[in-house]
């Protein structure tokens, strides 16, 4: 749900629609989401073994799945279900008021210390706005009344949030998810491109035909070129700085300025393949192992104007 919104960090709206229409096509190989993501999973076990143990809570369900009662393709996965309780409550006084037995939703976040900055003071609402949608559809689906986010920042510091059910928010988010199904999906109608991912996976080979540029267009364009140009002699510059710096380094690893480090110089060696070498000595494991990729290269055409 967040993607529809435009404020997931991980999918666009058109990775969604990709999905949805079983494009897969469109799989992003991102090492960085994919890190991210299973240590989330491998962590999710232990956050619920300290809300058991440590805070008493009881934990009746973990990852199961739910589905709206009136939009079968609006499902979402709880990571944990508890009930409330005198203890709970005891616990976390700041969830009251809250019917004593009822069911409410639950979600482990796992969080590096340099992006802990992004959640707010514990025991508020106040949760990263991608997370918020994403409880906000999961209590919308559900039916319940509040979400608690059990938040591991670094290795052992479990902070907590709650976000509450608001209705008037749930029906705009259930409305968004109605109209990008029924406009895009059903009718595999693809959303608007944001990002350069979207266009690639839109339009991967070009077509052999020109386009005549309306006048936003051409402004864009001369924009386009006169910041590549300013680009380019800033990057000269600092390169006739970096060159400076380096002079008056010599030999030495290090820079400093009052004693303290400031820039460093350092020699350092890496192993690489070299493909012609093996091109030249072993042509037929060359060829075994070579791939060819085709992409679209936007280049400026003409002179300056």
């Amino acid at each position: 749900m967040a993607a529809l919104y435009g404020v997931s960090k991980w999918k666009t709206p058109l990775q969604v629609w990709a999905e949805k229409t079983h494009r897969d096509a469109y799989r992003e190989d991102d090492p960085a989401k994919t890190k991210v993501l299973n240590r989330g999973k491998r962590l999710e076990p232990v956050v619920v073994a300290m809300l058991r143990e440590d805070y008493g809570l009881d934990v009746v369900a973990v990852n199961e799945r739910y589905t709206h009662p009136d939009h079968s393709f609006l499902s979402v996965e709880i990571d944990f279900e508890w009930r409330v309780t005198e203890q709970a409550l005891a616990a976390f006084p700041w969830l009251a008021p809250l019917e004593l037995g009822s069911i409410q939703n639950g979600e482990v976040k796992t969080v590096h210390p340099f992006v802990a900055h992004e959640w707010g003071d514990m025991g508020t609402d106040d949760v990263p706005i991608h997370y918020a949608a994403q409880s906000m559809t999961g209590l919308a689906v559900t039916g319940r009344e509040v979400c608690l986010y059990a938040t591991l920042v670094g290795v052992d510091d479990l902070t907590f949030y709650a976000v509450r059910r608001d209705q008037e928010t749930i029906d705009a988010m259930v409305a968004k998810a109605v109209d990008f199904w029924t406009n895009h999906v059903l009718t595999d109608t693809p959303p608007d491109p944001e990002t350069f991912d979207d266009l690639k996976f839109l339009y991967a080979r070009d077509n052999g035909q020109a386009i005549e540029a309306t006048d936003e267009i051409l402004a864009q364009l001369a924009e386009f070129r006169e910041l590549g140009d300013q680009a380019k002699r800033i990057e000269e510059r600092r390169d006739e700085l970096k060159f400076g710096i380096q002079t008056f380094m010599e030999p030495n690893a290090i820079l400093t300025a009052k004693g303290e480090p400031v820039a460093t110089w350092k020699s350092q060696s890496a192993s690489r393949l070299d493909g012609k070498a093996l091109a030249l000595a072993r042509p037929d494991i060359a060829a075994a192992y070579r791939t060819t990729s085709e992409t679209r290269v936007f280049r400026l055409k003409g002179a300056k104007k």
